[in-house]
């Protein structure tokens, strides 16, 4: 039986002995498991930081070392472990919504004309 945390369990023998020393036995063993979840008393937290032109590794992984603020306990006590599922090809380019230019092209269009967004520029 593997106990982790603070689960532990303990085998105790129970002899049961007469008046004439004649005696018996039995044993049990006494477990105290943890099969409760550890809650998460805060949640993790996004972040937004201003470019350092670096890439913001510090920040990044100060963010996910501290589990992005996040907290919990176990009702069992003992400690607990944190993991995630990051990975670096994960990053997403953040991009908002284009500024779109309409262009009024002739009719019938030349067979080579390709319609392509422009962004805005300011």
């Amino acid at each position: 039986m593997g106990d982790c945390g603070n689960t532990k369990h303990v085998t105790v023998v129970f002899t049961a002995t007469d008046a004439c020393s004649n005696s018996s036995t039995t044993s049990a063993t006494f477990t105290i498991e943890d099969t409760t979840d550890p809650v998460i008393g805060t949640a993790a937290a996004d972040q937004t930081v201003e470019c350092d032109g670096a890439g913001n590794v510090a920040a990044f992984n100060a963010w996910l070392t501290g589990h992005a603020g996040s907290d919990a306990s176990d009702v069992c006590g003992g400690a607990i472990s944190w993991t995630n599922d990051y990975v670096v090809g994960n990053w997403v380019a953040t991009v908002g919504t284009p500024d779109m230019l309409l262009l009024c092209l002739p009719l019938p269009m030349p067979a080579a004309t390709a319609l392509l967004p422009v962004p805005h520029l300011q």
